[in-house]
């Protein structure tokens, strides 16, 4: 036993021996765990950033997906391009195409047109239809039947009128000088028949929408789809005449929309700015004499206020593409400011300059300057907002001008904010 006892003693008295000997390996040792432990822990760190990254990356490009509203300027700056590259004629620079501005709920992805040619050409102007369908059979159907009877006739805004109106009477005078005549087609009613499948390419769109008697002229495309022209089968020649919103707001003309019509097109208005801003339909910011609408041809005195437009030519289009657009377009904020007058404009049915909380600030010796009191005004103004059309849209016009300011100015991000769309609620009212 005394054997057993000592030689234990032995024993450990060796191992501290060696282990005291052994101090430098050791530390060494613990070094290179703690290293490769140090290691782990990053790895494991930025294995939890980058899942966060995607789970970040998937949530907004769900937010892309069920906006289709926020991703609609892709497709529309395609539309341009496929159209200014279709006017394949002598008269190429001078045709006008006024586009038909919707709130789009969908994935829808159909343009509305009235083209207009000049006295040079055979055609005066054309109702047209641009769709993407996937089902070219469903497109020609649908296309068919909206064309077919699509006659110009008493619009929406004559029925279901509220009773309450922000906008006090006032007594109707003569249309001014300066609005526009556009000679134009009614479309006639016809048989829905629609043309067969085979139709192929538009090489000349100016060439395509001279011929009567067919609904479908053909497609325009490029890598990515094609898109379908339609028209109606007959057109009976009439001349048409338009007037902008500049000369609707202060009664320069006889009809005026009513509360709801006006928060109607407040809404259409602000869901076209995120369609439309920075393509080539929008390039700057949404101005009042940019806002078409057209009257009904056998009752002149009665505008389409349900139908707004918003014209665009074509001269020097095809060698400016959509970054360059972006490029020379104003800052996001200033067109944010802009719109956010014409949705203050809309809300009382008056302009900004007899207000007022304008006339307290000078006119304004350059542009830039007056577009800065307008501003300043616009936000004295902005408090009247929540007593006459609620939360909902007071918060829209405070987030155009000013709330926006620490939002994404990125090209897609901004897209997806909710302030343009609580305008929404306030149309229903």
């Amino acid at each position: 036993m005394a054997d057993i006892f000592f030689r234990s003693i032995s024993d450990a008295s060796s191992y501290r021996i060696k282990f005291s000997n052994s101090e430098s390996v050791r530390t060494q040792l613990f070094a290179e765990l703690q290293a490769y432990n140090d290691k782990l822990e990053k790895l494991m760190d930025s294995s939890d950033k980058n899942a966060h990254l995607v789970q970040q990356a998937s949530e907004f490009k769900s937010r892309i997906d069920d906006n289709p509203v926020g991703q609609f300027w892709m497709k529309a700056a395609r539309v341009f391009h496929l159209l200014a590259d279709a006017w394949n004629c002598h008269c190429s620079q001078q045709h006008c195409a006024n586009l038909h501005l919707q709130h789009r709920t969908g994935k829808n992805s159909e343009f509305n047109f009235w083209f207009e040619a000049t006295e040079l050409s055979q055609w005066a102007m054309r109702k047209a239809i641009m769709s993407e369908d996937a089902e070219q059979s469903t497109a020609l159907d649908r296309a068919a039947e909206d064309l077919e009877s699509l006659v110009m006739s008493e619009p929406n805004h004559r029925q279901d009128q509220p009773a309450k109106s922000a906008m006090r009477s006032t007594p109707r005078i003569e249309d001014v000088n300066s609005s526009r005549a556009t000679p134009s087609m009614v479309l006639i009613p016809q048989d829905t028949a629609v043309d067969g499948l085979e139709k192929g390419p538009i090489s000349s769109l100016c060439a395509s929408l001279e011929a009567d008697g067919e609904s479908c002229r053909g497609f325009r495309a490029d890598e990515n789809c094609r898109y379908f022209v339609f028209t109606a089968r007959h057109q009976k020649r009439q001349d048409i005449t338009s007037v902008t919103l500049k000369q609707i707001l202060p009664s320069e003309v006889r009809t005026r929309p009513n509360r709801r019509q006006r928060y109607v097109l407040s809404l259409i208005l602000a869901s076209s700015f995120v369609q439309l801003l920075e393509t080539q339909w929008l390039p700057v910011s949404l101005k009042k004499d940019d806002i078409v609408f057209f009257r009904e041809p056998e009752q002149r005195d009665v505008l389409q206020l349900d139908q707004p437009h918003v014209s665009q030519q074509f001269i020097g289009s095809r060698a400016k593409g959509v970054e360059g657009v972006h490029a020379a377009s104003l800052e996001l904020s200033r067109s944010l400011d802009q719109l956010g007058i014409i949705l203050l404009e809309l809300c009382f049915g008056d302009v900004l300059e007899e207000q007022s909380c304008r006339k307290m600030w000078p006119i304004g010796s350059s542009g830039m300057e007056r577009t800065g009191y307008d501003v300043l005004a616009a936000r004295d103004w902005q408090r009247e907002v929540i007593e006459e059309a609620g939360s909902e849209y007071a918060d829209t016009v405070g987030w155009c001008l000013g709330g926006n300011r620490s939002a994404p100015c990125g090209r897609d991000e901004w897209r997806q904010e909710d302030a343009l769309e609580s305008c929404a609620a306030s149309a229903t009212m």
